[in-house]
């Protein structure tokens, strides 16, 4: 079975499975299973199954079954009982818990992180764009007409005309928190467009919040098929988040990309490049080179 979690589930397709007598009949392993259990492994040299998101997904506080045991579980004539076997163990908090962390897991391994982190900023700044008078009369426009072609009333038409009662006519009176009717195209923009935006906008903000984004840009720069792998300044985000020595790290980063990059050329070379080189040339000398002889010459 699988002995981590890069391996993936181990389902090996065999035809005849070992058979054991359960009961009044002999029974086995069904490769058919996993069509219907993804996360179901068989081991064929214990004959036993197993639970590939139990075992290498679960809260380190969950408890241990026969589905993430080193026996395992092979009672084949329970597997596929309602209330039984497979269909037990799918019900169960642990494993729920871990079929989702293994589907955030293989969700999160196909992310750019650093790229979803641009197309987030990208996104905020097209809605701030979208939060101008050109764009709200432009969008205004386009409703406007839309609506004539399908012959639908857009303005409202004039409301009646506020007036002062006969009674206040000994006061002095004045407009403060008096409310106008703005007109329909003001009240869209006002009261609907920039009400929405608002509330997107800051909700992209609580979300995908600066510091958060420093941290993917800088996971991202440690993922070695990345093409920002080892950038500096996502680097350097991340290092500033978590307290690292800034002057070290960039030392580091330097030796890591010259190491890196010779071990990717030559793969069996030692990676102290030049210190390896003059122990080459160290033992290959003759020993002639040293005499007196050689020296007199």
């Amino acid at each position: 079975i699988s002995q981590s979690r890069a391996a993936g589930p181990t389902q090996p397709r065999i035809k005849i499975c070992p058979k054991i007598i359960q009961g009044e009949k002999r029974r086995s392993f069904n490769p058919l299973w996993y069509n219907l259990h993804s996360w179901l492994e068989y081991s064929p040299s214990k004959d036993s199954s197993h639970c590939y998101a139990c075992r290498h997904f679960s809260l380190p506080s969950a408890s241990e079954s026969v589905f993430t045991s080193e026996s395992g579980f092979s009672h084949w004539k329970k597997a596929m009982f309602k209330d039984g076997g497979f269909k037990l163990h799918e019900k169960s908090e642990y494993h729920i818990n871990a079929m989702f962390a293994w589907n955030e897991h293989k969700r999160s391994s196909s992310v750019d992180l650093a790229m979803a982190v641009d197309m987030v900023e990208s996104l905020h700044d097209t809605f701030q764009e979208y939060r101008t008078e050109t764009f709200s009369d432009q969008l205004w426009h386009d409703i406007v007409e839309t609506a004539k072609q399908c012959n639908i009333a857009v303005e409202n038409g004039e409301k009646r005309s506020q007036k002062v009662s006969s009674s206040l006519g000994s006061y002095v009176t004045c407009t403060i928190g008096l409310r106008k009717g703005n007109d329909d195209k003001d009240t869209f923009r006002q009261r609907l467009l920039y009400t929405i935006l608002d509330s997107i906008i800051g909700e992209m903000e609580r979300r995908f919040s600066k510091p958060n984004c420093l941290i993917m840009k800088g996971i991202q720069a440690l993922n070695p098929k990345s093409s920002r792998f080892l950038q500096d300044d996502q680097v350097f985000g991340l290092g500033e988040m978590y307290g690292c020595n800034h002057e070290d790290l960039t030392h580091e980063l330097h030796q890591a990309r010259i190491i890196l990059k010779r071990k990717a050329e030559k793969p069996y070379q030692e990676v102290f490049h030049e210190l390896f080189r003059l122990c080459k040339i160290a033992v290959t000398l003759p020993i002639e080179l040293f005499s007196s002889k050689a020296h007199s010459k």
